[in-house]
C-alpha cells in the first residue's frame, strides 16, 4: 500500500520540472480561492518555492547556492504550470465551441 502512495508523487520526482509544474498546478488550484487577493500568478511562484525548498531539503540539503537555484528554478516552474493551466483553459473553451458549431450546423441541415 504505502508503495501506491508514493507513486504519485516522490521528493526526487518534485524537484523535477515535470512532477513540481504537476503540484504547483494542482496546489494553485486547490488554494486560489481561498487566497481570492493573492495574484494567481504570484501564489503560484509562493507554491513553487515552498515546494522545490521541501523537495531539495528531504533529497539533497539546504546551503545557500541551493536557495538561489530554487529562487529561479521556481520562476521556470510557475511560468510553465501557468502557461499549462492557461492552454488547457483554451483548449476547453475551444472544444465547447466546436461542440456548440457542429450543434449549429446540425440543426441548418
Amino acid at each position: 500500500m504505502d508503495t501506491i502512495v508514493n507513486a504519485f508523487f516522490e521528493w526526487e520526482n518534485l524537484i523535477s520540472l515535470t512532477g513540481c509544474t504537476a503540484a504547483v498546478m494542482l496546489v494553485t488550484q486547490m488554494l486560489k480561492t481561498p487566497f481570492k487577493r493573492v495574484p494567481t500568478r504570484f501564489l503560484s511562484y509562493l507554491i513553487a518555492v515552498v515546494i522545490l525548498i521541501m523537495a531539495t531539503f528531504f533529497t539533497h540539503g539546504l546551503d545557500f547556492e541551493a536557495v538561489c537555484q530554487i529562487l529561479l528554478n521556481a520562476a521556470l516552474v510557475a511560468w510553465t504550470a501557468n502557461g499549462s493551466f492557461d492552454e488547457m483553459r483554451d483548449f476547453y473553451v475551444w472544444i465547447k465551441e466546436a461542440k456548440r458549431l457542429m450543434k449549429e450546423a446540425e440543426r441548418d441541415t
